[in-house]
């Protein structure tokens, strides 16, 4: 029998948001589901990500409109949390929660519409968290680049050489009779703030709305 190597996420939205730990198996042999932990009574979209070095573990989910993070040690028991990263307004909500791992600490990238001047439109932010979860600076990651333009599902990678985060997202722009998608990139630093003009990755989609 092998040592707990990572953390694997099953959600059942509105029942229970839980962690099940896996074993790595001997060359050959499946995977063997250890324990699981219920982490909330409810959750909706989920993200992990996992500490090589201490065997450690946050998770990230929405529940309601809001963003919540708990961070687990390596039998995947709650160490520290669950804290509330993002908690918008009724009829506003946070969503696409993606966390990464840098040398030192946690970072979390999410789309929410719950500035006031948003109608409708997400924008990308992150929110630094230390090691052991202490809530840090948020940052707003999209530039204002005009009305209905819409930012979604965020993806960090952490570049230990530089000591940078790569932050993609994905943005539609109505523009009628058409509608035009676009992959994004923007470099951060390791707190999370950009350090780059946003760039675009792939060609531009046009579409008819």
């Amino acid at each position: 029998m092998g040592h707990t190597r990572n953390t694997l996420i099953a959600t059942t939205a509105a029942i229970t948001m839980a962690v099940t730990m896996a074993v790595a198996p001997p060359a050959g042999a499946d995977t063997e589901l250890v324990d699981t932990v219920e982490l909330a009574p409810s959750g909706n979209e989920v993200d992990v990500a996992f500490d090589a070095d201490t065997g450690r573990s946050v998770v990230v989910w929405t529940d309601d409109g809001a963003l919540f993070a708990e961070l687990l040690d390596a039998d995947g028991q709650s160490i520290a949390g669950p804290v509330s990263i993002a908690d918008p307004p009724a009829g506003r909500d946070a969503q696409g929660p993606d966390v990464e791992r840098s040398d030192d600490a946690w970072l979390v990238a999410y789309a929410t519409d719950a500035a006031p001047s948003n109608d409708g439109e997400y924008e990308i932010r992150t929110r630094y968290l230390t090691d052991d979860l202490q809530l840090g600076p948020g940052s707003l990651v999209t530039p204002v680049v005009g009305d209905d333009i819409d930012e979604r599902d965020p993806a960090l990678a952490w570049n230990p050489d530089t000591e940078q985060f790569l932050l993609v997202w994905r943005r539609t722009q109505p523009q009628a009779p058409q509608q035009r998608e676009s992959i994004r990139a923007r470099a951060l630093t390791a707190g999370g703030a950009p350090l780059s003009i946003e760039r675009g990755v792939l060609p531009e989609e046009v579409f008819d709305a």
